[in-house]
């Protein structure tokens, strides 16, 4: 319940409070206002074409509830893509992995053969030049495995980047899919199904109809009968019959007009 000192009585809706406990008891007013609910307006994430409104104004929807779809068949084949290109990647990995141990092994083969020639040329038994092919292919056996290992760290990187677009992609695809972010009552509309969407766009509107307030204007000599925190039954023009238990959660600290 939210209090606004005003200036008159006239009103969108009569609403009489009593007060249930506090400080005075069984004090009545008279005073005007309006019923509002916490609306949140949703919007589409990605741009494209609305392919679906699954809800109308009036509708219940529940928090998580698709309410909407936007087309999503291009980030479909681009998905299809990239597990075409994950594929090929995987092959690429195996054939890369099995050049590495290979370019593992000759250069280890390299590295013992130029061991041993150097060992006999250090003795004299192995002539200069012997000594000098020896250690190029124990330079280029190493070079080969340096390129292997590059071209296989290449490719995992690769593998990396796809995974992350994988991600990106089923991200998109679910953003296409537009949730209800909290239960209520669909109170508007803004388009229908077929049309072009923007992201941020807005679609409907949702009001969360369990808790509700009124923010009632009262004539300043009332104000005396309201406190911060009040606990008050409130009756209503609409329903004159039913009571509804409140509480006051604002009071404003300057008087208004009270709007027509």
């Amino acid at each position: 319940m939210r209090l606004v000192p005003g200036c008159a009585c006239l009103v969108w809706a009569m609403v009489l409070l009593m007060a249930a406990c506090g400080r005075q008891k069984d004090d009545k007013w008279l005073g005007s206002g309006s019923l509002e609910a916490r609306q949140v307006t949703v919007g589409a994430k990605l741009a494209g074409q609305l392919v679906a409104l699954f809800v109308d104004e009036g509708d219940t929807v529940v928090a998580g509830e698709v309410i909407a779809a936007v087309d999503s068949s291009k980030l479909v084949l681009q998905r299809a893509q990239l597990v075409a290109a994950r594929r090929e990647l995987g092959h690429n990995l195996v054939n890369a992995r099995r050049a590495m141990e290979l370019a593992s092994e000759q250069y280890e083969n390299a590295r013992r053969q130029y061991e041993r020639v150097r060992a006999l040329a250090e003795r004299g038994s192995a002539p200069q030049q012997q000594l000098d092919n020896a250690q190029i292919a124990h330079v280029a056996a190493r070079t080969q495995l340096d390129a292997a290992k590059n071209a296989l760290a290449a490719l995992e990187e690769r593998g990396k980047q796809l995974e992350a677009q994988m991600e990106l992609l089923d991200a998109q695809v679910r953003d296409a899919l537009v949730r209800a972010p909290l239960a209520g009552v669909v109170v508007a509309k803004y388009v229908e199904s077929g049309e072009m969407v923007a992201p941020g766009a807005p679609l409907l509107t949702i009001a969360d109809l369990h808790e509700m307030w009124v923010k009632v204007y009262l004539p300043e000599p009332e104000l005396g009968k309201v406190w911060l925190g009040a606990q008050v039954d409130v009756r209503t023009d609409a329903f004159p019959a039913e009571v509804f238990p409140g509480r006051i959660t604002w009071v404003s600290p300057k008087a208004e007009f009270t709007p027509k």
